[in-house]
């Protein structure tokens, strides 16, 4: 198990395969990161790993660009998304692109605020660290088959073209390159691509632990994104058809609570949330003629009439047969063998 912590609290990481193409992550100083009008500084400060591995990209006195890229290959017309941890040395702006069209974010590394967006960026984040650091990301869709992720200092936002004084400059960490429509936790390489495999969860052999004529089935839950897919936790038989869900949906920011009974539906509960990528905290319950969803303190979405499902011996983090899988944090998931009150379902969720 992975876990994430914020700061304040842990949750438990669950994400899809991806794989960095960018093979020296680190290693800013390798060939395959070409420089113009700047140098690199090996281990020249701690990295957000807690080691003194991170470079630093340093402009030279000459008039024009200052940047480093990376020519890695890729697939035209795909969605990937590239990430970089960035921390203020003397140059606060910094332009992050492709390379291969007029998509660029534009970042204050001193600041942490963002600048001039440009092109077709289809999104773009950053992630406050300790001691400075931030990780950078932004999405865009290839326009050939060598994408190419590119940092430029620059004077001002929107000002990468300046006469460098030598010395300034940004210290810069694990460099990826995901096929992806959002940024998942660093991938490290060296001397090759590396993939992480996907993240999965189940319990099976625990009927003795689930009541399914009633009960509830609770998480404080996150999405990693607004993707547009199906994302469960289910309660379930071993297969699709006895269970009870928590999902996200393809309607953005919508969650649902699902029981179905030999396969059909009895009951299809929902709510909007202001982003799906914070976390709320969801309960489904299920009872004869009796079912509700729960959403942040509050009851959401109802139905008094349907059966329960039966056999139900397995919790996923799927929709009960391996796919549909939950990509998200989870900081809680509880099952309880009652069909909780009202005032105990507010008490759980708020």
């Amino acid at each position: 198990a992975r876990v994430d912590y914020d700061g304040t609290a842990s949750s438990l990481l669950v994400e899809p395969e991806r794989r960095n193409l960018i093979t020296y992550s680190e290693d800013f100083t390798n060939a395959i990161w070409t420089k113009s009008g700047s140098s690199v500084t090996p281990n020249a400060t701690t990295s957000p790993d807690g080691t003194i591995n991170a470079d630093k990209l340093v402009e030279d006195t000459s008039t024009g660009g200052h940047q480093i890229q990376s020519i890695t290959s890729s697939s035209n017309s795909t969605i990937y998304t590239t990430s970089v941890f960035v921390k203020y040395a003397g140059r606060e702006w910094i332009r992050f692109t492709d390379a291969q069209s007029s998509n660029r974010i534009h970042f204050n590394t001193l600041t942490g605020v963002f600048g001039t967006i440009s092109g077709t960026v289809i999104d773009y984040n950053k992630t406050d660290l300790e001691n400075g650091w931030y990780k950078l990301s932004f999405t865009t869709t290839s326009v050939a088959t060598a994408y190419t992720p590119r940092i430029s200092l620059a004077e001002a936002d929107n000002d990468v073209s300046y006469t460098g004084d030598g010395v300034s400059g940004v210290y810069i960490y694990g460099g990826s390159l995901e096929e992806g429509s959002y940024p998942t936790s660093y991938i490290p390489t060296d001397g090759g691509t590396v993939t992480r495999v996907k993240d999965q969860y189940s319990k099976t052999g625990i009927s003795n632990l689930i009541n399914s004529e009633e009960g509830v089935l609770f998480g404080d839950i996150a999405a990693l994104s607004d993707d547009l897919t199906y994302r469960e936790i289910s309660l379930s038989d071993g297969t699709t058809s006895n269970r009870v869900e928590i999902r996200y949906s393809p309607t953005s920011n919508r969650i649902q609570g699902i029981v179905r009974v030999g396969g059909s539906v009895i009951a299809s509960l929902s709510f909007i949330v202001s982003d799906i990528t914070d976390f709320s905290k969801v309960a489904v319950k299920w009872k004869l003629n009796d079912f509700s969803l729960w959403v942040d303190g509050f009851e959401r979405d109802t139905l008094g009439s349907g059966i329960v499902p039966t056999g139900m011996n397995r919790l996923g983090l799927d929709r009960g047969d391996g796919t549909d899988e939950f990509f998200g944090k989870a900081k809680q998931l509880q099952v309880y063998d009652i069909a909780l009150t009202p005032t105990q379902l507010q008490a759980l969720t708020s």
